[in-house]
């Protein structure tokens, strides 16, 4: 008796909180809406109608729904095998760059043989790609959220090269794409004169894939042996079970998922592989997942609800004026109470409630250029080190007071995006950058503060809150950055150290930002106070030993807010050099991931604050090498050098990481290896 109603409520909860989280977001939403001064009664109709009130909009809301459901697979099979894989995004536009390019290579006729080749390259390779994070996470250890992330930054710049490059259609002028994929290698709709309209036949295989790999995971010996890897990766080892080919596996197989979808995106929406096929599909994925509870046959419906509140997105933006970013928003509310719910599974329906819960190939040309163009090219990294390295060494700073307590936030990449809007904001309206670098600081420390306090819930993961805050924050920048785009703010000050030299570009590589020396103050200031005072003691003993620190009475909760919000605040000193000083302006591009890279940079300087210094310095000036090169007149293969600082920062982790249980330097409690 007492196990069957065990049963029900477990049962209860998989509905009841994942709807009261929705239920919870939507509310949100309205009071955000309602601050901007628009009616969030309107703002809820609108969704609805957006999403379900006729044929059409079913229409709309499927066709996003399809690609959705692969995406979030992408998501949840790995994450069955206790993996948190969120490279969907990279591995869906090389899958669309792999049906694309198909025919570039083979010729192919005309029937439905073909259509599945073209179908199957794109899977093939999104399997390929997504598998290397469970190749490195086996062979290295290299935490394989932090790998799948720098991955699918990788493959975005090599899908811009190939698309913008080598594989250009000559004809597309505006908007540069691949030469069209033959009408006879194209999906069609599933029944074009019923009330399912223009759906394609991709809804139906994201249908049939969520069915099968559902009944995989249930009742077939391969995929139970992959759940008990995810439940207990050591027992299972223990009965000796292929633990290493079974996470491959997993992240080939959703790997293979997102690729379809990119496949799917070219063969049955665009006609060709461009830049339309970026529009999030692999990031809103993670979302569905996650609402989905990684469960194969609960996904559809969500990525029809979420494809439905995307549907909407258009219709908010005609009829209310709202930025096309509501969604977003939406979407980042969502994730964030989805996981504040965890903290109630297994205990909703318990009689003892608890009393209160903690709310709150260019390069090879290089080798003709003359000795001045040699050395203008040196000093051009030089400058360009400092000037994009600044950012880098905030970020990084902050990433690694935080990590010293024991706990880690992959949400630096909204932080770093909301704390950018709000000090070029601040700037614009106050006429002074500092009070702009003052305000980005305080947005980024209340960023990292929700982080905090959503992870010091029971049960509540430090990546998927910072996936979530990762969301929201980029979300809330982009919708309240609009106004923002056109308007210049005054920048903060340059310090010239090269005003002994004529020379311009000695000049211009030693004009350095004037938050740099105060970066490189605050590192020397930490590495002394880790070591050197009463709390850094404290900070480091909550990072070894959370149990210890409870013992002599430390409040280790209070300990890891504590530094994830003023890490917040370090982080967001890097917004605030992007916005008020390089590039020093405001745009929704304005951060690639290097909030991201600033996470994978702390574990490669060992926790140290020096090392971030010089480690900052090392990536600024791999990120500057694209734009050093242009203004030496060396142009072929930018994108490519853009995936520069993204390459390093891999190759780095696979150098420096170990499948051993713990790398050296790193707190105990902070698991980067797992």
């Amino acid at each position: 008796m007492v196990a069957a109603t065990s049963s029900w409520h477990a049962a209860a909860e998989a509905v009841v909180l994942p709807l009261a989280a929705l239920g919870a977001a939507l509310l949100a939403f309205g009071v955000f809406v309602w601050f901007g001064g628009a009616s969030p009664v309107q703002a809820w109709t609108l969704l609805f109608q957006g999403a379900f009130g006729d044929a059409f909009s079913w229409q709309n809301t499927l066709q996003r729904a399809a690609p959705l459901m692969l995406t979030a697979l992408a998501v949840a099979l790995p994450a069955r095998a206790g993996l948190t894989v969120i490279g969907g995004e990279g591995a869906l536009v090389l899958g669309a760059l792999g049906c694309a390019g198909l025919p570039y290579l083979l010729p192919l006729p005309t029937n439905v043989v073909s259509t599945a080749l073209v179908l199957s390259s794109g899977a093939l390779v999104g399997a390929l790609w997504v598998g290397l994070a469970g190749v490195l996470r086996q062979w290295r250890g290299v935490n394989e959220t932090i790998s799948s992330l720098l991955l699918g930054y990788i493959a975005i710049a090599l899908f811009k090269h190939f698309v913008e490059g080598p594989m250009r259609d000559p004809a597309s002028l505006n908007k540069p794409s691949t030469l069209p994929l033959a009408e006879s290698l194209r999906i069609g709709a599933i029944a074009p004169d019923s009330l399912l309209g223009d759906v394609h036949w991709g809804l139906a295989l994201g249908l049939l894939l969520c069915l099968a790999a559902g009944l995989w995971l249930s009742f077939t010996a391969s995929g139970f042996a992959l759940r008990v890897v995810g439940g207990n990766a050591k027992a299972a080892r223990l009965v000796g079970l292929p633990t290493n080919r079974l996470i491959v596996l997993a992240c080939g197989l959703g790997g293979a998922a997102a690729g379809l979808a990119g496949a799917i995106e070219v063969a049955a929406v665009h006609t060709a592989a461009n830049a339309s096929v970026m529009a999030g599909l692999g990031y809103t994925g993670i979302l569905v997942s996650f609402v989905a509870r990684h469960n194969p046959w609960a996904i559809p419906p969500v990525a029809i609800l979420f494809g439905g509140f995307a549907a909407a997105g258009s219709l908010l933006q005609r009829r209310m004026g709202l930025p096309d970013a509501s969604v977003l928003v939406l979407q980042g509310f969502a994730f964030v109470f989805i996981l504040a719910a965890e903290a109630l599974r297994g205990r909703l329906f318990d009689l003892k409630l608890p009393g209160r819960f903690r709310i709150l190939a260019a390069a090879g040309r290089g080798c003709g250029m003359s000795a001045d163009a040699w050395i203008d090219l040196m000093l051009a990294i030089l400058g360009g080190a400092v000037r994009v390295g600044t950012p880098f060494l905030f970020v990084s700073l902050g990433e690694c007071l935080t990590e010293k307590s024991g706990r880690i936030n992959l949400g630096l990449e909204g932080v770093l995006v909301l704390s950018a809007m709000a000090g070029f904001g601040g700037a614009y309206l106050s006429g002074s950058p500092w009070l702009g670098v003052l305000l980005a600081g305080c947005s980024g420390a209340a960023l990292a503060l929700l982080h905090g306090l959503l992870c010091s819930l029971p049960r509540v993961s430090d990546i998927a809150t910072g996936i979530a805050l990762m969301l929201l924050g980029a979300g809330l920048a982009f919708y309240l950055g609009k106004p923002l785009i056109q308007p210049q703010a005054p920048q903060i000050p340059s310090i010239g150290l090269g005003a002994w030299s004529s020379s311009p570009s000695v000049q211009s590589a030693l004009s350095i930002n004037a938050l740099f020396p105060i970066g490189v103050a605050l590192a020397a200031l930490m590495a002394w106070g880790f070591k050197n005072t009463r709390f850094g003691l404290v900070l480091r003993m909550v990072g070894d030993s959370a149990d210890a620190a409870k013992a002599l009475g430390t409040s280790v909760s209070a300990v890891r807010i504590a530094a994830t919000t003023a890490g917040g605040f370090i982080a967001g000193l890097g917004g605030a050099s992007l916005s008020l000083y390089y590039p020093g302006s405001w745009n929704e591009g304005l951060s690639s991931g290097q909030g991201l890279i600033a996470v994978a940079l702390v574990i490669f300087a060992r926790w140290s604050p020096i090392r971030c210094l010089g480690a900052a310095l090392l990536f600024g000036g791999a990120g500057a090498i694209g734009p050093a090169l242009q203004s030496v007149g060396v142009s072929g293969g930018y994108y490519l050098f853009n995936a520069v600082p993204y390459a390093l920062t891999l190759a780095i982790l696979v150098a420096t990481c170990s499948p051993k249980p713990a790398i050296k330097g790193a707190p105990m409690a902070l698991g980067v290896s797992r």
